[in-house]
């Protein structure tokens, strides 16, 4: 690693620390396989919960030191997400807060000081800053090595989404991480953006290492579309055989089994599928996706020729978070006749299968800070799929309006988008255009991107 102007060694010992799921930070575990291919030992620490890939969890040369999630029973963050935006919901967190921080706090001293070995250094996520700088800061002053900051994000801006960007709170924590961003031997971040406001406004200075796909995330051939819609659909909430019919080994709602079982085809008939991952928070409107499906349904293409019939819709919806269960009943309620949405969890080796058999991405992130991109359009990217996205400052790093995708602001954009996209589907021009934009465009893959930017 050579991101700060001291430089870190080639070889030795690393914490990659994250204060959330490790198995759902996909980022700071690339980073520790990256680190473990260059010769690092490397120690994860972070909350448990999903399983970490495996290419961590068999790697001799990693240690896993997974944290229990320590919460009180009825104040907790997923009861206070639960509630959203509100008065009642802000006065809960900031009395769970410091409880919380306290937990976390004890146990990231008791592994980052008596668990694990010393290491050459620290890469830590940010956010969350609090309590995760102070900890990881005081802890290489004592164990004498270096803190390596990877900035995902800003935690002030993600709590002002909570109190407001006027809250004391959001103030404090606003300097509290400049100084410690500043006190770090080292930084990276994910978009040029971030790179040039860290530098401006704090002083700090950050390589940019993009998100890249693994080699996991590719076009999924129609076998494996077949054979994966047959294990999996049952697993969707609201189960889509209501809508879409019974699935069998003969055929499913994409794709047709010939004599030989490896003549599988994709069905002319088809509808067209659309694939969105959300963490259920509040920089992604998922009522946003429901508005524009909504207007979608209502679209009237009855004089159009065939060429330009609008297909029906199948929208899978993965991911999980604080809100998911409000939006199940959402969409549960839902009457639509060109769409049919469901929900789903799927596993790390099926969730690129998923996203490589959809027609269509959409990304309703919209950033906190407005200087982070999603990773979730990177893997769309990495299967070949074409992406609208929600429109935020520095989303043009990544998606090119009108050449890899489309970039909307509201749901009457986004029905707008998928009207234009998806005529006359399978034999789209305009999703053919994009498609061979996302081949052009995405032909970096993270191995190369991290030996070059980060190594």
């Amino acid at each position: 690693l050579s991101m700060g102007s001291e430089g870190l060694p080639s070889m030795g010992r690393a914490v990659v620390l994250v204060l959330g799921d490790v198995g759902r930070s996909p980022r700071m575990q690339y980073h520790a396989v990256s680190l473990v291919e260059h010769g690092v030992d490397v120690d994860v620490v972070g909350m448990a919960g999903t399983p970490p890939i495996d290419a961590l969890r068999r790697n001799e040369r990693v240690h896993l030191h997974l944290l229990p999630v320590l919460e009180l029973p009825i104040l907790n963050s997923k009861n206070i997400s639960a509630l959203g935006p509100g008065r009642l919901s802000r006065t809960l967190f900031l009395a769970y807060a410091p409880i919380k921080v306290l937990l976390q706090l004890l146990q990231l001293i008791r592994v980052l000081l008596f668990t694990v070995a010393r290491p050459n250094f620290i890469l830590v996520q940010n956010p969350p800053a609090i309590p995760t700088l102070l900890i990881v800061w005081f802890v290489c002053m004592i164990r004498r090595t270096k803190m390596v900051i990877d900035w995902h994000n800003f935690g002030y801006s993600l709590l002002a989404l909570r109190l407001g960007e006027t809250h004391l709170l959001v103030k404090v924590a606003k300097v509290y991480e400049r100084v410690f961003g500043w006190l770090g031997h080292g930084s990276m971040c994910v978009t040029q953006a971030m790179a040039a406001w860290l530098h401006s406004n704090w002083g700090v200075r950050s390589a940019v290492v993009y998100d890249c796909p693994v080699d996991s995330f590719q076009t999924t051939q129609p076998r494996d579309k077949h054979d994966l819609f047959l294990r999996v659909s049952n697993d969707f909430v609201p189960n889509l055989e209501a809508d879409l019919g019974v699935q069998s080994p003969a055929a499913t709602w994409f794709t047709r089994a010939g004599r030989s079982p490896m003549d599988v085809t994709l069905r002319p008939d088809r509808p067209a599928m659309l694939v969105t991952a959300t963490s259920y928070t509040a920089d992604e409107d998922i009522g946003l996706l429901l508005d524009a499906l909504r207007i979608y349904d209502t679209l009237d293409d009855s004089r159009a020729p065939a060429s330009q019939k609008l297909p029906k819709l199948v929208v899978v919806i993965t991911g999980k978070g604080p809100q998911k269960e409000h939006y199940d009943g959402v969409i549960r309620s839902l009457n639509l006749l060109r769409s049919s949405v469901t929900t789903a969890w799927l596993s790390q080796q099926d969730y690129p299968r998923l996203v490589g058999s959809a027609d269509l991405g959409v990304s309703l992130h919209t950033s906190s800070s407005g200087l982070d991109l999603p990773m979730k359009v990177v893997d769309m990217f990495g299967c070949g799929v074409p992406v609208c996205a929600a429109e935020f400052p520095c989303v043009g790093e990544l998606v090119r309006d009108g050449e890899n995708g489309r970039v909307f602001k509201t749901a009457e954009d986004l029905a707008s988008q998928l009207q234009e996209v998806l005529k006359g589907f399978p034999n789209s021009n305009v999703l053919s255009r994009l498609q061979r934009g996302v081949a052009e465009s995405s032909t970096q893959r993270w191995r190369g991107n991290w030996d070059m930017h980060a190594w």
